[in-house]
């Protein structure tokens, strides 16, 4: 019989880095960079994205690694309450009042400000966090 090769070692799980200041900056530099680009349905850029590729590709910057999908956003990160938002920190909305139906999510940027790629036929932009009105859930990633 012939020698079979050793067994590769089992892949190590990557643990994601834990939050960090440097981290939530380098995700809202990334978002602040893209305010402009157009809105584009299931978009990752670089040349236009929707809300949850804008917040995905800009916690990719940080560190963190969420998905494609608002909802799955938040429950990929550690719910807050408004008092504890910070720079980074995402900002949800929904019509039902239930995470699993949450259809849009902002950056929060300090101030009572978010940058957020709202909807086809409007740029990605600065706004304030009341546009759409109070938002149902904030999250950490």
């Amino acid at each position: 019989a012939a020698a079979r090769a050793p067994a590769a070692p089992p892949a190590v799980p990557t643990e994601p880095r834990p939050w960090s200041a440097e981290g939530a900056a380098a995700a809202v530099a990334f978002a602040k960079s893209k305010i402009g680009l157009p809105y584009v349905w299931g978009g990752e850029g670089p040349d236009g994205y929707d809300c949850s590729g804008l917040t995905m590709m800009a916690w990719r910057e940080g560190g963190r690694e969420l998905n494609h999908f608002a909802a799955d956003q938040y429950a990929q990160s550690s719910r807050i309450d408004y008092r504890r938002l910070r720079p980074g920190d995402l900002v949800f909305w929904t019509d039902t009042g239930r995470a699993a139906d949450i259809h849009h999510v902002g950056l929060y940027v300090g101030d009572d400000q978010m940058i957020e790629a709202p909807r086809a036929g409007m740029p990605i932009k600065q706004a304030s966090l009341w546009i759409m009105g109070t938002p149902d859930f904030y999250a950490r990633p």
